[in-house]
């Protein structure tokens, strides 16, 4: 289980910020402003 150990340490915080386009591309379609998670 390589991967445990990287979520652990904040490996999901990475996830969320190589994402973080595409989710606020999803969320100007819904008309969602996620502004305050891009601070």
């Amino acid at each position: 289980m390589i991967g445990s150990k990287s979520i652990s340490n904040g490996g999901y915080g990475v996830l969320l910020w190589r994402n973080i386009r595409l989710i606020n591309r999803i969320a100007q379609i819904y008309g969602i402003e996620l502004v305050t998670i891009a601070d």
